[in-house]
């Protein structure tokens, strides 16, 4: 209808007419794409904010399992230092180190790689929605932090392997709860192959619990506050 008019006035080269409707027609146009945008991102916020409150359930998850993570790598860096200790000795109590040193061989865990909803939120691009310093926090944490500590894991896995194949069952013998050889050199091989285990496993609980969990911490609370909501952290479970 506006058109149609606009058509009549500019045969009528009734200018100033011609000139309000066509500012009506620009404004109407403007309004429209204003609204709708503005839709759009309010639409995106609240898909936001719910990919926010499914990402807050994962951090409190994952802060619980890093934590039992952190705690299993610290007994068996404890195992490890009194199996060196005991083997210091004059004489060795061998189950007593046989003992600490089951628990250096099966108390290692690591984080494994998971789907998280920071992968939603890239996919969706919801994250652009997300406060600066939070985007921040949380694309530092599940896009560096956590791939290369699940990285890190994944090695000192490997190494734990080898070490345990080639070089605790040449050394050790676990069916009777001793050494394989008493012989100084051996005993210093077998020590080294503990002292190795006891590396990696500072290494990783260092990352985990010294830089990591701090990190998860500030961001638990940080999404907890802009969602409004209490983010008690679990204590750490054994799955």
């Amino acid at each position: 209808m506006i058109l149609h008019r606009l058509a009549e006035h500019l045969k009528a080269q009734n200018w100033t007419v011609v000139a309000i409707e066509f500012l009506i027609v620009v404004a109407g146009v403007y309004i429209g794409v204003f609204l709708g945008a503005a839709r759009d991102q309010y639409t995106l916020k609240g898909a936001a904010r719910v990919s926010m409150n499914n990402l807050l359930d994962d951090l409190i998850a994952d802060r619980a399992e890093t934590a039992f993570v952190v705690e299993r790598q610290n007994a068996r860096i404890a195992a490890a230092e009194a199996l060196d200790a005991e083997l210091e000795k004059a004489a060795p109590d061998f189950q007593k180190a046989h003992d600490d040193l089951l628990t250096v061989v099966y108390n290692n865990r690591t984080l494994f790689p998971r789907t998280t909803y920071y992968d939603a939120l890239l996919r969706e691009g919801e994250l652009d929605t997300v406060p600066a310093d939070i985007r921040r926090q949380i694309s530092h944490l599940y896009g560096y932090r956590l791939p290369a500590i699940v990285h890190s894991g994944a090695m000192a896995d490997q190494n734990d392997n080898l070490v345990y194949t080639v070089c605790i069952g040449r050394y050790w013998d676990l069916s009777h709860a001793r050494p394989a050889s008493e012989d100084p050199a051996d005993m210093t091989h077998f020590r080294n192959c503990v002292r190795s285990l006891h590396g990696f496993s500072q290494y990783y609980a260092d990352r985990a619990g010294a830089q990591m969990l701090p990190e998860m911490d500030r961001l638990i609370a940080n999404l907890g506050d802009e969602l409004g909501r209490d983010a008690d952290v679990p204590a750490p479970q054994a799955p």
